[in-house]
């Protein structure tokens, strides 16, 4: 398991420069503030979970060129990934739960993997984490014990 400082230490590595080249633009510049990003990321998870097994995920943005909705166009879209994304530092836990902890919105929140229904407390997020790992369990062959992110 890497300790923090190995993280810190990988996400500077030259095969990381190649990899956040590949992902972001070949600029210094660019490649150094996504360095910096990802620091900071991990640097306030280990903040708040104190954990060391962590995985990084990068989700791509997309902007939409034609078609989106389910209700009119049945789900066919034509979309393009874009250099803009959404990172998460996550690990695997047993206690059956998912605590999210969102930087960009400033919100901490537990979803109990036991109960996903919907209450009136839900935030968005936590709705839209709700659905889909409604979707996950109803359709893909995959355990979740927990996580934190």
């Amino acid at each position: 398991m890497p300790t923090l400082n190995n993280t810190i230490e990988i996400l500077n590595s030259k095969s990381n420069k190649v990899l956040f080249g590949d992902l972001y633009g070949q600029e210094e510049e660019i490649i150094v503030k996504q360095i910096l990003r990802y620091t900071s990321l991990v640097k306030e998870y280990d903040k708040k979970f104190k954990t060391n097994d962590i995985y990084i995920f990068s989700s791509p943005g997309r902007a939409e060129i034609n078609g989106n909705h389910t209700d009119h166009n049945l789900g066919k879209v034509i979309a393009a990934s874009i250099n803009l994304d959404c990172v998460g530092v996550t690990e695997v836990t047993d206690n059956n739960k998912i605590s999210i902890k969102s930087l960009t919105y400033n919100k901490d929140f537990v979803i109990d993997l036991d109960n996903l229904e919907s209450s009136e407390k839900d935030t968005e997020a936590a709705l839209l984490v709700k659905g889909v790992l409604e979707g996950v369990k109803k359709y893909v062959a995959v355990n979740i014990n927990g996580l934190l992110v």
